[in-house]
């Protein structure tokens, strides 16, 4: 599972981990662009992120504040 996603409790272990995902050797490409430390992903772990972050709202608030 990539960092910050959730896991839905009432899901069992086994659905959860259909979620995870792996690295996998040429994923990502860390180096050095102009002197600054420089890390690249690879095609498929972006489309990885795209699919997971397709399903993301964002609310913006607006200073207000929001009670449960």
């Amino acid at each position: 599972m990539l960092l910050g996603a959730s896991r839905d409790p009432k899901l069992s272990l086994q659905d959860q981990d259909k979620d995870d995902s792996q690295l996998i050797e040429g994923d990502v490409s860390i180096g050095i662009e102009d002197g600054l430390p420089s890390i690249r992903f690879s095609k498929r772990v972006h489309q990885i992120l795209y699919q997971s972050m397709s399903r993301i709202v964002v609310v913006k608030l607006l200073g207000r504040k929001i009670g449960f």
